[in-house]
């Protein structure tokens, strides 16, 4: 794991392996992945820090890159909407 954070009853974290998982408490201590998202391949796709707030995501990219996911969790496609913004 490279970065984590939560925001009310989720967990973000983003890893090695080049994926940011959102994760949803629930009762009675389960875990429930509500989505996961892969940044593809390459050391500098690393995740390096992740922030959720008001259902949009953000993630800073060892490489200094920022990408923002807009309403994340609204959509069912595998990759969702992404802009760049530095």
């Amino acid at each position: 794991m490279t970065a984590i954070c939560t925001e009310g009853s989720k967990v973000i974290s983003g890893s090695k392996d080049f994926k940011i998982a959102i994760i949803s408490s629930q009762t009675g201590g389960n875990f429930k992945l509500d989505r996961l998202i892969d940044l593809g391949t390459g050391t500098l796709l690393q995740p390096k820090s992740v922030d959720f707030f008001n259902g949009n995501l953000l993630v800073g990219l060892r490489n200094g890159t920022i990408i923002e996911y807009p309403k994340v969790l609204e959509s069912s496609d595998s990759n969702p909407e992404q802009r760049l913004l530095v």
